[in-house]
């Protein structure tokens, strides 16, 4: 994932939500074969801390809901990866029936493995 870190600390006059400063497991099986899954409280989400923006929940289950913002930026840390495994990172994005502005908007994510890791964008449309 993204290493970039959001400057900030979670409470409630923070703009920006800070999730775990290094995620160490969260596969949905023993084996570590199944994808693993981050839940959104565990990523930092830029504004995510203001209720105008964003609706990030406390339970592992659920997804962040964006409500209204012009800049999306998700980041986070997953410890403990392998450097002769392959990994791949992606986004799950829903929209509500009255949503707008995405309609030609490219996403880009961005891996880097380790700190002195290269950074290696792809866009995604």
């Amino acid at each position: 994932m993204a290493a970039a870190a959001v400057p900030t600390t979670n409470n409630n006059t923070a703009p920006h939500h800070v999730g775990s400063s290094s995620i160490t497991s969260f596969y949905t099986d023993n084996d570590k074969k199944e994808p693993m899954k981050i839940p959104p409280k565990h990523l930092n989400i830029v504004w995510g801390g203001d209720s105008r923006y964003w609706k990030v929940p406390d339970d592992e289950g659920s997804s962040a809901k964006l409500k209204q913002v012009c800049w999306l930026e998700v980041t986070g840390s997953v410890k403990d990866t392998h450097a002769d495994r392959q990994y791949e990172v992606g986004f799950h994005v829903s929209f509500t029936p009255d949503a707008f502005g995405w309609g030609g908007s490219p996403l880009y994510i961005m891996v880097k493995r380790g700190k002195d890791g290269k950074s290696v964008w792809k866009r995604n449309c």
